[in-house]
């Protein structure tokens, strides 16, 4: 994407002109009585349609003319006033053509649909060009949809809103009155190329097991470590096992990089949450667990403390820009999984799989991170979700014109 410019939209729409510009009431007032013609009457139009002082300027122009009028028995010019009406009614049609009725918001790059509001219309390149005379939408909104190059986002009425992040990081909204930049987030948001994200889903479905049994289809009688693994932001983490028959306390350790046993306790459960006397862990360290009756230690990094600033002002930027929380939650996942923090980002992927429970990119993410956990059952379950819910909606693309 082109930074020049604010967003992944083409520009073609038309944007107020400031104040300064505005023309005089005198030209105006030829424009209401049809005394301008060619481009100079087309400028004045377009301008009109836009500029909210020169909208309420020529009402007041076309009121007054109307003033004037009442009460005398015999018009030299009767075509006035009709032709008046007739040019602020074409000035209101223009201003609501340009308003967003009709109106497509084409894009130059990739894009990821956050969140929207209200009717969304979306057509897809292939589809405009294969079938040119179709007035029906192709692409069916959704949550973390993958927007192509050359997809039109329109936005029927003035409750419609979208939310969209390119591919470059720039995160902007569009409705109405066209598209406005939130926030330049840049790469550590991006999500990973379509074609990647597929090849790792399609390895999912394929080798998914039961990670509680065995080559030879046998129950393993050893725990199985699930988190936390790899790096994390909180330094009270709570520890995942796999679920074991027993019933009884489970002993877990926590020892640092060197052999000495940094803390010991028991929890029951297949959650064992850290103890609330426990001293928080220190930030920027390696950390190792192991649970009774697991064969293998787990690691653990715990955030920096440059790092978990980092996590902080990334979090405020996002709440300056006043975005809806769905979005938020998008962005956050995003950051995170960039930075391996697959288990914080695993957190408000549920969130979003909760809320949009037809949606399919929250439970597709949901299957990526968890096969990254090694919890490959549960990450099959939610592929499988993510592709009821894709069957469930509409067809998403026709294939490209050859």
């Amino acid at each position: 994407m082109n930074h020049d410019h604010p967003g992944p939209g083409a520009r073609g729409s038309t944007a107020a002109v400031p104040p300064d510009e505005c023309p005089a009431q005198g030209q105006l007032g030829l424009l209401v009585q049809g005394l301008l013609s060619g481009e100079e009457r087309e400028a004045l139009e377009r301008h009109v349609a836009v500029c909210k002082t020169c909208g309420v300027t020529v009402t007041r122009i076309v009121d007054e003319g109307r003033a004037r009028t009442q009460g005398k028995r015999r018009r030299r010019f009767p075509w006035v006033p009709a032709l008046a009406a007739f040019t602020v009614l074409t000035a209101c049609a223009i201003a609501y053509f340009l308003s967003g009725r009709g109106k497509y918001l084409e894009l130059t790059e990739t894009a990821w649909l956050l969140a929207f509001e209200g009717n969304l219309e979306l057509v897809g390149a292939s589809f405009r060009d294969n079938f040119r005379d179709s007035i029906e939408p192709e692409l069916k909104p959704g949550i973390g949809l993958l927007l192509k190059r050359g997809d039109r986002v329109r936005t029927p009425d003035r409750e419609a809103v979208a939310y969209l992040m390119s591919t470059t990081g720039v995160l902007y909204r569009y409705d109405f009155r066209g598209e406005t930049v939130l926030a330049r987030l840049g790469p550590g948001v991006a999500g990973p190329g379509a074609g990647k994200r597929r090849e790792v889903l399609e390895d999912i479905a394929r080798h998914a097991v039961d990670e509680n049994v065995d080559g030879n289809g046998a129950a393993e009688p050893r725990l199985h470590a699930w988190a936390p693994r790899g790096n994390i932001l909180g330094q009270k983490p709570n520890f995942e096992v796999s679920d074991s028959p027993r019933k009884e306390s489970i002993l877990i350790e926590i020892r640092e990089e060197e052999p000495r046993i940094r803390l010991r306790w028991s929890g029951t459960g297949a959650k064992i949450t850290f103890p609330s006397t426990g001293r928080p862990l220190e930030r920027g360290r390696t950390f190792f667990w192991k649970a009774e009756g697991m064969q293998d230690e787990q690691a653990f990094f715990v955030a920096s403390g440059w790092e978990y600033g980092e996590w902080i002002a990334f979090r405020s930027l996002l709440d300056r820009t006043g975005i809806p929380e769905t979005v938020r939650l998008f962005l956050e996942i995003q950051y995170l999984l960039n930075r391996g923090f697959h288990l914080d980002a695993l957190e408000r992927i549920e969130v979003l799989c909760s809320s949009y429970p037809d949606a399919v990119w929250p439970f597709e993410e949901a299957a990526l991170v968890l096969d990254r956990l090694g919890r490959i059952r549960l990450a099959r379950g939610m592929l499988d979700r993510a592709r009821r819910n894709g069957e469930a909606s509409q067809p998403t693309r026709f294939p490209a014109a050859e």
